[in-house]
């Protein structure tokens, strides 16, 4: 009977101390934010450099230990990929590719119609209505069909929002715990 109580007290020792050693090992996002730039920053470093481009993607990535942030850029017929250190603030890849011939594609369902009366909010209007949700870092924006993508992760929880282009309505709404 001691044998079969030991066994669980073992496997709950391992567990914790595995869970210890990984929080020691890889750093937090939250740990290492007061050293980075922010996703706006990685932003604005990205528009300086392709002068007219519109941010269509921005996320913060980790490769190797080290973070980065990855921007998609548009401006007129060409599509921009930088990556930017997230310490630095230095550009660290920039590739520029002609945006290919699209055909056209039968309707979406989720595919939002740009209503005629109305304009289009800006990334910081989006952001702030996001932020009115969840609270934390934006780690991650994107303009996909009229719709604002939008992360934020704030310590282990991170929160996934929707948001409609041009009402401002949240489409969607998820929190999980990392």
């Amino acid at each position: 009977m001691k044998k079969w109580m030991l066994i669980p007290a073992v496997a709950g020792v391992l567990a914790i101390g595995g869970v210890a050693l990984a929080e020691e090992s890889v750093p937090a996002v939250g740990k290492q934010s007061d050293k980075m730039i922010s996703l706006q920053d990685a932003k604005k470093v990205a528009t300086d450099k392709v002068k007219g481009g519109i941010v269509t993607e921005a996320e913060l990535d980790e490769d190797d230990g080290r973070y980065h942030y990855e921007v998609d850029l548009k401006e007129g017929k060409y599509e921009y990929d930088l990556e930017i250190d997230a310490y630095t603030g230095k550009i660290i890849k920039f590739e520029k590719e002609m945006e290919n011939e699209k055909v056209a594609e039968p309707a979406k369902e989720k595919q939002a119609v740009k209503p005629d009366s109305k304009t289009m909010l800006t990334e910081e209007q989006a952001i702030a209505i996001a932020k009115k949700q969840a609270s934390g870092v934006v780690t991650d924006f994107e303009l996909d069909d009229n719709v604002y993508e939008i992360e934020l992760k704030d310590g282990n929880i991170e929160y996934e929002l929707e948001i409609d282009a041009f009402t401002g309505d949240i489409l969607s709404f998820e929190q999980d715990e990392d």
